[in-house]
């Protein structure tokens, strides 16, 4: 198994979102990671951002399907 990287940052949950769901639909696994104390401290999204992490092997194709949108 490869490493972890991030594919992805932004500041914006919805934004996120929206691209774990369109890497979900090509079936590369990833996930979100945010420093926002579990929802409690939301506005750390605002300073740390959240990060889409993908394996690497899995990286030029997720950022092939990301540049497409």
């Amino acid at each position: 198994m490869g490493e972890i990287i991030s594919i992805f940052k932004t500041y914006d949950a919805t934004k996120a979102d929206l691209v774990k769901a369109l890497l979900d639909s090509a079936d590369i696994e990833c996930f979100l990671r945010s420093d926002n104390a579990g929802g409690v401290l939301t506005h750390l999204t605002l300073i740390n951002g959240i990060d889409v992490m993908i394996r690497e092997e899995d990286q030029q194709k997720a950022a092939a399907l990301i540049s497409s949108c």
